[in-house]
């Protein structure tokens, strides 16, 4: 059986109780993580500024995916080592929409939300609790205008979040926006909607994340090979150092000529064809109704009909 090198976890409704605390029990079992030279690391909807301090604090988070995958964050430095975010237009294009109904919709940009001034004074307005209510105003910046903030900072907008004070407005705005392309639209609570890039998503962070630290490794192991082990006499460190240089261009460049020199005929046209594309890849085909000009056909009577006419 591998030994487990990282726990990944989502925090409301699941790390976190109702109240959005964390008990001993669980701080025990990911301290336990880290002990044993676990990554811990925090996967949630929430941004940067949301990870309770408790949990920033717990030995071993160094790490966190954030916004639902829109940025990966080094907790210790607040620098975001990967960012999957909407433009700001389309950020604008969206909150225009929303406006439509009655919702509190808070883009997330940097690690920190934004509300409107008329939402925070009313919360309660839109179902949420006195833990949620308590979240929100740690979590958000006031502004007058999310739409005009949005479009004067100019920057990628993580995630966009809406609450609804009429649920029954969930599902028409929910509609609505599915004919949008280059979203994806989620929800973490029966009142809510969570509005990412289509590229984001915690699986996808948490893939980026773990090939970083692939990368990472890799790299450590390639510079460590330039020390020459003991055991192994090497005559010098010029010979030592061009057969790693020399062995490393040969591995990394053989698929480049191999690329370079491909002959049509190595192409399995069987193959190609059942290749299956990336979801991101599959274009939605319109299918317009055909319209000719040949004239219906009527059917000839037959010589009964012709009779009793």
């Amino acid at each position: 059986m591998k030994a487990i090198q990282i726990v990944a976890f989502d925090l409301d409704g699941t790390l976190l109780d109702s109240d959005k605390n964390i008990s001993e029990r669980n701080i025990r079992a990911l301290a336990r993580c880290a002990e044993k030279g676990i990554y811990v690391v925090p996967t949630t909807g929430r941004p940067t500024d949301g990870v309770p301090k408790r949990i920033r604090e717990l030995p071993g988070v160094r790490y966190a995916i954030t916004t639902n995958g829109g940025a990966i964050v080094d907790l210790e430095t607040g620098e975001q080592l990967m960012s999957c975010t909407l433009s700001p237009e389309k950020a604008v294009e969206l909150l225009e929409i929303t406006r439509e109904f009655d919702v509190m919709a808070d883009p997330y940009i940097g690690g920190r939300a934004v509300t409107e001034e008329r939402c925070m004074a009313r919360l309660h307005h839109y179902g949420l609790s006195e833990a949620m209510q308590t979240m929100v105003h740690d979590t958000r910046d006031v502004v007058s205008d999310v739409v005009e903030y949005v479009s004067q900072v100019g920057k990628g907008v993580e995630k966009i979040n809406i609450f609804f004070a009429d649920i029954a407005d969930r599902a028409p705005l929910r509609c609505r926006l599915e004919r949008e392309s280059g979203i994806a639209i989620t929800a973490a609570m029966v009142n809510n909607l969570e509005l990412n890039d289509e590229n984001a998503t915690k699986g996808n962070g948490l893939m980026w994340f773990l090939g970083c630290l692939g990368f990472c490794g890799a790299l450590l192991a390639f510079v460590l090979s330039f020390v020459p082990p003991s055991q192994i006499s090497t005559g010098s460190n010029t010979v030592w150092f061009s057969v790693l240089i020399i062995g490393c261009v040969v591995v990394v460049g053989a698929p480049f000529v191999i690329y370079a020199l491909r002959k049509p005929s190595w192409k399995d046209p069987q193959a190609a064809a059942e290749f299956a594309p990336f979801h991101w890849e599959t274009q939605p085909v319109a299918t317009a109704p055909v319209h000719t000009n040949t004239p219906e056909r009527t059917a000839k009577p037959s010589e009964t009909e012709l009779h009793n006419k």
